[in-house]
């Protein structure tokens, strides 16, 4: 469910995955969040808070179960015993 202009799922799964252990993500994320809010006060507006739909998501990605759960899947796809 992807954009078309995006590599490929794997290509971006992988980084997402490098970006989280480097802690790149987290850094971005809480950069992104600051500037917004920023942006908010300096506009004379009440920050809005991440929605937490969003953040479960991230913290999914990021667990070593859902890693587990893509090995399994991709080893599936790769075999020639899954119909």
């Amino acid at each position: 469910m992807m954009h078309n202009d995006l590599p490929h799922w794997k290509t971006c799964y992988h980084y997402f995955r490098l970006w989280v252990k480097l802690g790149y993500w987290d850094t971005g994320n809480k950069s992104i969040t600051r500037s917004a809010t920023w942006l908010a006060l300096s506009l004379g507006k009440k920050p809005r808070p991440l929605r937490l739909s969003i953040v479960k998501a991230f913290k999914q990605l990021a667990s070593p179960e859902f890693v587990a759960m893509i090995r399994v899947r991709r080893s599936r796809e790769e075999s020639d015993l899954f119909w």
